[in-house]
């Protein structure tokens, strides 16, 4: 095994392939990595993703590996517009040796990307009281409620949008909410000292 005492095998008596299905919204960055070896001879694999039911587009270059060592291999997939669901597919890529065996496969993983962009506490002053916020993956915005004062998120489903209307100074907090995860983004907003007439 690559790691650990399991493996798997993609072909164990056809070329063949296997799949795991999830639920992440549009814009959704998915950072993958997987171990590859041939059993008998050089054997090749390939990652496909689109909805269940297809149609199933190749995700990065097929990966090729001998029978001496482990490959591993990383990239990322952005989930396309209208496509809620998103089946990933390793699959066997016939070669010359015998495609009833082999391609083995090990230490998986899918990790989605749906973090803050901004930095956090993010500083604004009343000299220019709009804050332009970003983060990754597709989610909604959300004020907390304990908020100074309200404020208005141009579009709350948007990673990349803007919050105006801060009027009492103090730290605003936006939760970005997503599938998987929410984070916290801290705007503190301060007002500009005026001396006292004289």
């Amino acid at each position: 095994a690559y790691s650990g005492n399991q493996f798997i095998e993609l072909n164990a008596n056809q070329v063949a392939g296997v799949y795991q299905d999830y639920v992440a919204p549009p814009g959704t960055v998915f950072e993958y990595g997987f171990a590859h070896r041939g059993r008998m001879a050089v054997e090749t694999c390939q990652l496909k993703a689109g909805p269940p039911g297809g149609p199933y587009l190749p995700v990065g270059d097929p990966v090729s590996t001998g029978t001496s060592d482990w490959s591993y291999n990383t990239g990322t997939y952005i989930v396309p517009a209208g496509q809620d669901v998103t089946r990933f597919i390793f699959e066997s890529v016939p070669t010359a040796g015998d495609p009833t065996i082999g391609n083995f496969l090990d230490a998986v993983t899918f990790n989605a990307n749906t973090g803050i962009v901004t930095p956090s506490p993010l500083n604004i002053d009343c000299s220019d009281p709009v804050a332009n916020i970003e983060a990754i993956g597709g989610g909604t915005w959300v004020a907390y409620d304990t908020n100074p004062s309200t404020t208005v998120i141009e579009d709350p489903n948007s990673n990349l949008t803007t919050i105006t209307g801060f009027t009492v100074p103090g730290d605003y907090y936006f939760e970005w909410s997503t599938p998987f995860c929410n984070s916290t983004l801290v705007i503190t907003y301060s007002t500009i000292d005026i001396p006292a007439p004289v």
